[in-house]
């Protein structure tokens, strides 16, 4: 599995670092390994997995869901300030997520390699057996 998201990138794209008071970087880290995984759940259908390449749309997904779940757990109040906003992020960012699994949102990535437990090569051939 991979972690598609940086702390760096959280910042960026799911709160600015003094949300984040004093959590660890080994929370946030956790925190986008865990929300990564999340995103896997979906693409699993649509992709051969891991990937090996993605693009910003699946980081800030990845950032929004990850920011929603640390938040929450060191204490989220929707009727405070902005806090609605981390929900209603989240949400979107599942409902993307449920977009890329039904094959309504195409990414920009690089799937593994197929391996031959993952499926069957078909070979065509012109050459025409007379038996």
């Amino acid at each position: 599995m991979s972690q598609y998201a940086t702390i760096a990138e959280l910042y960026t794209y799911g709160a600015p670092a003094v949300a984040f008071g004093s959590l660890t970087s080994d929370v946030l880290t956790n925190a986008l390994t865990a929300a990564s995984s999340i995103a896997d759940g979906f693409m699993r259908s649509r992709y051969a997995m891991p990937l090996t390449t993605w693009g910003s749309d699946l980081k800030q997904a990845v950032c929004k869901i990850a920011t929603y779940e640390v938040l929450s757990v060191r204490g989220y109040n929707p009727a405070a300030g902005a806090d609605v906003n981390l929900l209603n992020r989240h949400l979107e960012a599942m409902a993307w997520l449920k977009g890329v699994s039904r094959g309504e949102i195409h990414l920009d990535v690089t799937p593994a390699l197929a391996t031959p437990s993952q499926g069957s090569a078909v070979v065509v051939s012109s050459f025409r057996r007379g038996w």
